[in-house]
C-alpha cells in the first residue's frame, strides 16, 4: 500500500477541475451581463439609458453577491459516482477543533481505478452505538458497490443473498419484494 491514493469517496480532481470552471464562467457571465444591461437596452431601443446616482452600487453589490458565492463554492469537493470493492470497515473516532468526538462508521472501498477511498455511514457520539446500527452490519467485506451522486448510502451490486435490501436514500433496510421504499417512497435498486 505505498502507492495508494486516499481520497474521500467519489472525489475526483478531473470532475472537480470541471465543476470549478462551470462555476467561474457562470459568475462571470452573471456579472458581465448585469455590466452591459444598460449598454444593450441602448443598442436595442435606441434611447438613452438614464442611470440613477445609486446604480453603481447596485451594480457593485450584485457583482459582490455573485464573486462570494463563487469563493464559497471553490474549496468544496464534490462527489461523483464511484464504484468498487469494501475491503474494510471500521470506527473511527474522530476530534473536532471544538474538542468534540465523535465516532464514524466507515467502510473503505477500492474502487476501480485502484484508488482506496472511504465513505462515513453516519456519526454518534458514543462508541458503542457507532459499529451497531443495521446500515453499518448491511455493508460485508468483499460487497462491490456503487456510490450514486447525490444518494446517501451505497448501493450493493449483488445483493443475491440478503435478506433485506437498503435504500439508497434514507437507509432503510427493506424487503427485497417491495419496489419502493416504506420510509421514504424512493424506488428501490434491485
Amino acid at each position: 500500500m505505498e502507492n495508494t491514493k486516499f481520497n474521500m469517496l467519489g472525489y475526483s480532481q478531473k470532475m472537480y477541475s470541471r465543476i470549478r470552471r462551470k462555476k467561474i464562467l457562470f459568475a462571470l457571465s452573471i456579472v458581465v451581463i448585469v455590466l452591459f444591461i444598460p449598454l444593450l437596452y441602448t443598442v436595442l431601443t435606441d434611447e438613452y439609458v438614464i442611470i440613477p446616482t445609486y446604480a453603481p452600487y447596485l451594480i457593485s453589490s450584485i457583482i459582490a453577491v455573485f464573486l462570494v458565492i463563487l469563493i464559497l463554492t471553490m474549496g468544496k469537493n464534490h462527489e461523483s459516482t464511484l464504484q468498487g470493492e469494501i475491503f474494510k470497515k471500521e470506527v473511527a473516532k474522530l476530534t473536532r477543533k471544538s474538542g468534540r468526538v465523535t465516532y464514524n462508521s466507515r467502510i473503505w472501498v477500492k474502487d476501480v481505478n485502484g484508488y482506496h477511498a472511504y465513505y462515513d455511514l453516519y456519526e454518534d457520539k458514543k462508541e458503542k452505538k457507532a459499529g451497531t446500527k443495521k446500515q453499518f452490519e448491511y455493508y460485508h467485506a468483499g460487497d462491490t458497490i456503487r456510490k450514486i451522486y447525490g444518494l446517501r448510502f451505497p448501493e450493493k451490486l449483488v445483493k443475491t443473498d440478503d435478506s433485506k435490501i437498503i435504500c439508497v436514500k434514507c437507509g432503510k433496510l427493506n424487503e427485497p419484494a417491495v419496489d419502493r421504499c416504506k420510509k421514504c417512497h424512493f424506488p428501490m435498486m434491485k
